[in-house]
């Protein structure tokens, strides 16, 4: 299944098969923001722009529980690979993780700059987000220490995703810009150059063999993970891409801005 959020404060399920809707789910008194799926789970969540998180199980979409996460506008949420822990950022110029559980809230930091830029490591031990005008932060999850800083070039760190094996990260930038890094020592790899917009999502192959960005110039741009190597796609939005997810068999879906998700199957030419 596919499930998608909306400004119009429903988020809906769709068959990957034909793209039949399943079910419409409303909840949110605000906009949905931002909306993760929980790892090998029939559950997932959404935000939204009234400040609260909710939790829902799949198919049927009952609420499994809601916080009240963030005083204004959520930004962004993130489940860490293992499913053991699920972030948060708001327009309060705060960071939050939550028990999946049952909404436990662990820990909350200060940021500042905070944008739709918001990652966890594999094991949800590390978070990173927008935190300067210019760059990025790494950050302990239980301590709330700063580990790394990341400088961006071409504007805000907008988009961030790490590999399945942590091994790599990329950081995408306002600019249209991604750059890759080795985890161990945090060197660059190499950089991704295409995008002619804002990154607003970049996500890894189910085999961590590419690497997706959707951008704000209508375009998802597909890269090889091993030296940053473009492969012309056919995805194209009549608006901005807001999100792109790997799907099985090579299959990726987008949503944009024009009010359309898709579901592309071999999307390269």
């Amino acid at each position: 299944m596919i499930a998608t959020a909306s400004a119009d404060r429903v988020w809906r399920l769709f068959s990957t098969s034909g793209g039949s809707p399943v079910r419409e789910i409303s909840g949110h008194d605000g906009s949905a923001t931002s909306i993760a799926a929980f790892p090998s789970s029939n559950s997932l969540a959404t935000a939204s722009s009234d400040g609260t998180i909710k939790m829902w199980s799949l198919p049927r979409g009952i609420e499994q529980w809601s916080r009240n996460a963030h005083a204004g506008r959520v930004l962004a949420i993130n489940f860490s690979a293992n499913g053991e822990v699920l972030a948060s950022v708001g327009t309060d110029s705060k960071w939050r993780i939550w028990n999946p559980a049952d909404g436990t809230l662990v820990s909350e930091h200060k940021c500042s700059h905070a944008n739709g830029c918001l990652a966890l490591n594999p094991s949800g031990t590390e978070i990173v987000y927008n935190a300067v005008p210019n760059g990025a932060d790494i950050v302990s999850v239980g301590t709330g220490r700063q580990r790394k800083r990341l400088s961006s070039q071409s504007g805000p760190a907008t988009a961030a995703c790490y590999s399945s094996d942590g091994r790599q990260f990329v950081l995408g930038e306002s600019g249209g810009r991604l750059v890759v890094y080795d985890t161990a020592s945090w060197r660059q790899q190499f950089e991704c150059n295409g995008h002619q917009g804002k990154v607003n999502q970049i996500v890894f192959s189910r085999d961590d063999r590419m690497i997706w960005s959707a951008s704000a110039d209508r375009t998802v741009r597909c890269w090889d993970a091993l030296d940053g190597s473009g492969r012309e796609t056919v995805i194209e939005h009549r608006e901005s891409i807001l999100c792109v997810a790997a799907l099985l068999d090579d299959a990726v879906a987008t949503g944009s801005t024009d009010n359309t998700a898709i579901v592309w199957s071999h999307p390269w030419r």
